[in-house]
């Protein structure tokens, strides 16, 4: 009996693990808003955050085109690498006018 109370846990664990692998299994045929969103946010998904947030919004069944319209602004704007435009400027004026 020992055995199943330790097992269970830890085979409830390992389900519930696997469950939530991304294993893009969504249903957004019809919807290249919430597809744009989903390609976007994936890479950037470390499993909290906003670019996690849209990313699981437009993967969740249900979304409509419009519901993903509705967000594609703000997820856009969420998920953006967090080393975009470092290098900016770095050269500073390369061509500059000489004085």
């Amino acid at each position: 009996m020992r055995l199943t109370t330790t097992l269970l846990p830890m085979l409830l664990a390992l389900l519930l693990a696997s469950a939530a692998c991304d294993d893009h299994d969504h249903d957004t045929a019809g919807t290249p808003t919430c597809e744009a969103i989903i390609a976007r946010c994936h890479p950037l998904d470390t499993g909290s955050g906003p670019a996690h947030d849209c990313h699981e919004f437009a993967e969740s069944r249900g979304q409509t085109e419009a519901m993903c319209v509705a967000r594609r602004d703000d997820c856009f704007r969420s998920c953006v690498a967090s080393d975009a435009g470092a290098d900016a400027g770095l050269l500073g004026d390369v061509g500059g006018d000489g004085g």
